[in-house]
């Protein structure tokens, strides 16, 4: 009796062994084919192959379904009909966009968040020169990595280059439109970054974060309840171009690109994984942890692509004007425009993206060697229109006054002689004159930062009155590696 039980026992449990063999290999096998797709596609897109990764999702939709393309698809219905965000899907040039940022952001990761911040900030300030150059004009825009490759932007495009590159580092970061509280009329733009749950505020334009009363780098949250705390302040002797009543009346704004929302961006963006570029962005979480961080426990009127204080002038927004641009850019004549505004750009852009994207920044890398190469062919070359050549002259005279002094202080003095008139004028002079700062010629960069006018005035300042003090400017601009 007791043999029979154990018998019945075993067979029962070979039975119950056999069948979870069988669910496994089952499961296994329905599993195989998307794990297969999901490897695949993660080599298309390693070697560049975006079409091909774009082609794999949208003709095996049922694949790449996931929990974040579903919320992608329920945000992007709240947008549809609404003409300030125009639906656009991922194309190749859309995630080849996506890689070029990543790569660049890659230099700029530090020990910390706020360090990181401003290497960032520093690498925007450096790279971006604060002008209005060929291409900005009304009707036509510019995506940051034309920005960057161009090297010169108004506000909104010099902020918007900045919370890109920390889009990719995992960083929150928004654009800030200042606004006249009488007028509603916007006359410059900021960006902020969070660094441990404050939203600290960084002016591109003028090359300067925003400095509270205490000398340290203000926070949107701090200047809400005291507008005033940063009027008070001065830098070397000049006002801020920041004022707290246009900035408590200003919209802070998501910066995402329109193709980073969508449904297909979601499915690649979950099939890649972590260690891939920021494809996606799920804009209502954005809005969302924005409107926490800063109204703190105040119930918003939710607009789904807005949120207001009742109480406060300050709005929270998703960003228009990436999608305007993203639309545009899908119209052949607005296409040829842009393209037309910035041919001299395209002879310049495989060094520009060599430099701009290889190598750690002050190390002089074999990238950045290249790219002064390359500068150095198109310079000589004899066959280059002049536009091209005088940018080629300020990239290598800029790029060598930042990595081999020696070289390219005597490049920079030149090209200041050379072409006095150019848009590149006030970003050479600061170039050349921290580079003499810290390289010791304290008297020399005081004299040269003192001819700098516009917006980087500011920033002139700073060193000058450090300069004078035979120092550099402290702790709010100090990540130099």
């Amino acid at each position: 009796m007791q043999l029979a039980k154990t018998s019945r026992k075993t067979i029962c449990i070979a039975v119950l062994s056999a069948a979870a063999v069988a669910v496994a290999a089952y499961v296994m096998l329905a599993r195989s084919p998307r794990a297969k797709e999901m490897d695949e596609l993660r080599a298309e897109f390693a070697k560049g192959n975006y079409q091909q990764c774009i082609d794999r999702v949208v003709t095996q939709p049922q694949i790449f379904m996931t929990d974040d393309v579903k919320a992608a698809q329920a945000n992007l219905r709240q947008l549809a009909g609404n003409k300030g965000f125009p639906t656009v899907a991922p194309r190749a040039e859309s995630l080849r966009r996506r890689a070029f940022y990543s790569q660049v952001a890659a230099r700029l990761k530090r020990a910390d968040t706020r360090e990181t911040v401003l290497a960032a900030f520093n690498y925007v300030v450096a790279n971006v020169a604060s002008a209005a150059g060929p291409g900005e004009k009304p009707g036509i825009g510019a995506t940051p990595d034309v920005v960057l490759l161009r090297g010169y932007g108004v506000c909104d495009r010099g902020a918007w280059v900045f919370c890109t590159l920390l889009e990719q580092l995992r960083i929150p970061a928004y654009v800030i439109y200042l606004r006249d509280p009488e007028t509603g009329v916007s006359r410059h733009t900021i960006a902020g970054a969070e660094i441990d749950g404050s939203i600290r505020l960084f002016d591109t334009y003028a090359g300067m974060p925003v400095i509270n009363a205490d000398g340290r780098i203000a926070t949107l949250q701090d200047v809400l309840r005291d507008p005033a705390s940063i009027d008070r302040v001065q830098i070397g002797g000049k006002p801020q171009l920041v004022t707290g009543r246009e900035l408590a009346n200003g919209v802070v704004l998501l910066p995402f690109e329109p193709e980073t929302v969508h449904p297909l961006a979601a499915a690649l963006h979950v099939a890649l994984g972590e260690q891939a570029p920021v494809i996606y962005q799920d804009y209502r979480k954005a809005l969302i942890h924005l409107g926490a961080a800063v109204f703190p426990g105040v119930p918003l009127e939710d607009q789904f692509y807005r949120l207001k204080n009742p109480k406060s002038g300050c709005l929270l927004s998703l960003w228009d004007y990436p999608f305007r641009i993203g639309y545009n850019m899908r119209i052949d004549d607005y296409r040829k425009e842009v393209e037309a505004a910035h041919q001299w750009m395209r002879i310049l852009e495989d060094g520009r993206r060599t430099e701009l994207g290889g190598g750690r920044v002050g190390m002089h890398p074999a990238a950045e060697a290249d790219a002064s190469a390359g500068y150095d062919m198109l310079i000589s070359s004899g066959t280059a229109p002049a536009d091209a050549v005088i940018a080629a002259e300020f990239f290598r005279a800029s790029l060598l006054a930042r990595i081999t002094p020696d070289d390219g202080l005597p490049l920079a003095r030149k090209f200041l002689q050379d072409h006095p008139e150019t848009y590149w004028r006030d970003q050479m002079l600061q170039t050349l004159g921290e580079a003499l700062a810290k390289a010791g010629s304290y008297a020399e960069a005081i004299e040269c930062l003192k001819q700098v006018t516009g917006p980087r005035v500011l920033r002139a300042a700073a060193f000058i009155e450090a300069a004078r003090e035979s120092r550099l400017p402290g702790e709010t601009m100090n990540d130099e590696r």
